[in-house]
């Protein structure tokens, strides 16, 4: 039968269901009732731990002579904070003990952990604090040097998680006649996946004596214990073998967790038995905290000023990209700012163009198959290696590579480079895994390194990692260039427009002297023939010929002066201010009752709200509208037109009402068209142009113009103007409410 083997992160270490001898566990269910006790309770009590399970909480505090405590209360802060610990001091049987309560799986742990009496008294927070304040680039080594006073171990090292998963430690303190472990590397195999995530939720643990006696909990359902946040478990026997083939009798851990995730762990050893009390555990928590927050602030100043000159590359990249069109000419420029700001050796810029080399960089044949390579690994916009793999003689040169797509069309790449460099790794024995047989369990389990002896290894074709500042600063530029590219675009596109709508009105002109102009003009040429061909005429007929003569002139007049007002509206320039239309509207009606007269007309002139406009454009706008609704009402028998104003959500709404002809429905969506007369409008003269410029004048003024209308019926334009911006914006209702009537 095969031999199968057990990983080492498949160890179910939480679970392990023992606890170390200085102090012990009792364990409640939900109703309170002891469920489980460490089998040691008779050594630190009169009591087994028998006469323990099955007793309510109250009678177990009353056992070991401790006061009750508020669990209502206690529940509810576990409610608020799953992770709330809840530490005092106790007295039993004339022994101090740290009392640990927290709450897991719906249990609750209470763990009596016996203070330590030889504590070393050099644990003032405020010197660790100065001391490590006074630190900077150091920092790391600051704080091993203060836990080192703290616990009085013989080392004290920070052990960083690398990249790769293995760790390295990165500084240390240790006793004069100890050798240094300072950069040697661990693999990952030494802390696996499952010990990582302990240490990410419970961030101090500690080991007094690895040749110790351990102690079974008595009770119920003793597997599904979970010990992950108790601090007296025992460890793994597979970790308890690690320690001894190092050399270490007491072991102690912090972990270091940065923006919440296991960053690295302050790793404590010492070569005899040594306990750390809670007390002294709480402090060197605090130092590990206060580090990284010394660490953090050191970082994100350091981020600070990268920034500053990202931004100013920025900055001057698409100021120049704005000015000059031709983006390789640019980038070129700039390669050297932006080969440096990435930390690179070289960088090729590839461009439909021309390629552009600057620094060190591979030659074409190599850049070549780097290029083939990377497009068969995915269409990532960035990709970066650390040790990019091509088969070329010079492959081993530029195994660095971080490539940035930087535009698709047309097609805009990126690619900074960095050499190989060789270096040496120290490791803590060769890091292989081994395994042994055992016979009882069947099972291949992972054997503890014996040799922590240094074991070096050299490390050849690979360039030190690309940083995560490094690789968003490469997005930036990626940005920057899309969005100065897409910044000019729209600028073309505006100038586009403007030319389409110069080219529209040139046509408009066109179409108005081809069209609209042919009949005065015909009028005219036919007159001034007859009276070439014709000797004699007789003078009625003259006065009468004349008489056409200067109605079609008075018609083009009319007909170029209209053409005229219509391209000034969009091209008025004003500074909006409070127009009070009062005057210019009374006017406009007076002017449009002469020019459509009928004496049945009903005029109706509501509240009039001022608002925020120009005076001329004001009037051109209400004349061309209001005059349109006395013309179109002027031939019904009982002519009535309405203007009303109301205050409505920070603007002013006028409604101009009218029971004229009305609008086909099918031809509300042109009616603001040049030139767009309604099919229904034969009866009455115009040219199409009124309510194009009423539109554009609405348009100019920042207001809405809008109609509704019912045909044969009534019409309603709507405008919408922005209010007086220091005038109170209640809401006001139209004493006159605009109502379409039903036909």
């Amino acid at each position: 039968m095969d031999k199968v083997s057990l990983r080492c992160e498949d160890e179910p270490i939480h679970l392990c269901g023992r606890i170390q001898e200085f102090g012990f566990l009792l364990v409640f269910d939900s109703d309170l009732s002891c469920t489980a006790a460490s089998e040691n309770v008779v050594q630190w009590l009169r009591l087994s731990a028998q006469e323990l399970l099955g007793c309510a909480l109250s009678s177990c505090l009353d056992k070991l002579s401790i006061s009750p405590f508020d669990v209502k209360q206690l529940f509810s802060l576990f409610e608020k904070d799953p992770l709330f610990r809840e530490v005092s001091e106790v007295t039993i049987q004339g022994t101090l003990f740290y009392l640990s309560i927290h709450q897991r799986g719906g249990l609750l742990y209470l763990e009596f952990e016996q203070c330590n009496p030889s504590k070393p008294s050099s644990t003032k927070l405020y010197s660790h604090a100065r001391y490590l304040d006074a630190a900077t680039e150091n920092l790391w080594f600051a704080l091993c040097e203060s836990i080192y006073h703290v616990i009085g171990f013989d080392r004290v090292m920070i052990y960083k998680f690398m990249d790769d998963g293995s760790g390295q430690v990165i500084a240390e303190k240790t006793a004069d006649d100890m050798s240094s472990l300072l950069d040697y590397r661990y693999p990952e195999s030494d802390i696996p996946a499952q010990a990582r995530q302990l240490y990410s939720q419970f961030i101090a643990r500690h080991t007094v004596d690895v040749n110790a006696d351990t102690y079974a909990i008595l009770g119920r359902d003793i597997d599904a214990l979970d010990l992950g946040r108790c601090s007296i478990r025992a460890l793994s026997p597979i970790h308890l073998q690690y320690l001894r083939n190092a050399d270490v009798a007491a072991s102690a851990s912090f972990s270091i967790l940065v923006d919440g995730h296991l960053w690295g762990l302050v790793a404590c050893q010492h070569r005899i038995p040594r306990m750390i009390d809670l007390g002294q555990r709480h402090l060197c928590v605090f130092l590990v905290q206060y580090t990284v927050n010394r660490h953090l602030a050191y970082q994100r100043n350091l981020d600070l000023q990268y920034n500053k000159r990202i931004k100013t590359l920025e900055s001057d990249l698409k100021e120049t990209l704005l000015v000059n069109p031709d983006i390789l000419a640019v980038l070129r420029d700039h390669a050297g700012p932006l080969c440096d700001m990435a930390g690179a050796d070289g960088l090729i810029i590839k461009h439909p163009e021309g390629t552009y080399r600057y620094g060190s960089c591979p030659n074409r044949e190599h850049f070549e198959n780097i290029q083939q390579v990377i497009s068969l690994r995915g269409t990532k916009e960035l990709a970066a290696y650390q040790q990019l793999q091509v088969d070329s003689p010079q492959g081993y040169l530029f195994p660095g590579v971080a490539k940035v797509d930087i535009l698709n069309i047309p097609k805009l790449t990126l690619y900074w480079f960095r050499k190989a460099i060789e270096a040496e790794e120290t490791w803590a024995g060769n890091p292989e895994k081994h395994y042994r047989y055992d016979t009882s369990t069947g099972l291949n389990y992972p054997s503890p390194r014996t040799s922590f002896e240094a074991w070096k290894r050299t490390v050849q074709g690979q360039s030190p990692s690309w940083k995560k500042r490094e690789l968003l600063f490469m997005r930036r530029v990626k940005y920057t260039v899309q969005d100065a590219v897409m910044k000019r675009m729209s600028e073309i596109q505006v100038l586009n427009e403007k030319l389409v709508e110069l080219n529209s009105t040139l046509d408009t002109y066109s179409y108005t002297l081809s069209h609209d102009l042919k009949n005065p003009l015909s009028a005219i040429k036919l007159a001034a023939q007859i009276i070439q061909q014709r000797n004699n005429l007789p003078d009625d007929f003259l006065k009468k010929i004349s008489g056409n003569v200067l109605d079609a002139v008075e018609l083009m007049s009319s007909m170029i002066h209209r053409i005229s007002e219509f391209s000034k509206s969009k091209s008025f320039d004003f500074t909006p201010r409070i127009v009070d239309p009062e005057v210019l509207i009374h006017k406009i009606i007076a002017d449009g009752k002469k020019a459509y007269p009928n004496a049945a007309m009903d005029i109706k002139i509501g509240t009039l709200h001022p608002f925020l406009g120009e005076k001329n454009l004001a009037y051109q706008l209400f004349s061309n509208v209001l005059t349109n609704a006395i013309k179109y009402s002027s031939k019904k028998q009982s002519p009535k037109v309405h203007i009303e104003s109301h205050k409505a959500h920070g603007h002013i709404v006028y409604h101009i009402i009218d029971n004229g002809i009305g609008i086909p429905a099918d031809e509300l969506d042109t009616i603001f068209e040049i030139f767009k007369r309604t099919s229904n409008a034969a009866a009455f003269e115009g040219a199409g142009i009124g309510l194009s410029i009423a539109k554009r004048i609405a348009d100019r003024l920042g207001a809405q113009l809008a109609v509704k209308s019912v045909l044969g019926c009534e019409t309603i334009f709507i405008l919408k103007f922005k209010a007086n911006v220091g005038e109170p914006l209640m809401n006001s209702k139209p004493s006159i409410r605009p109502r379409l009537a039903k036909g």
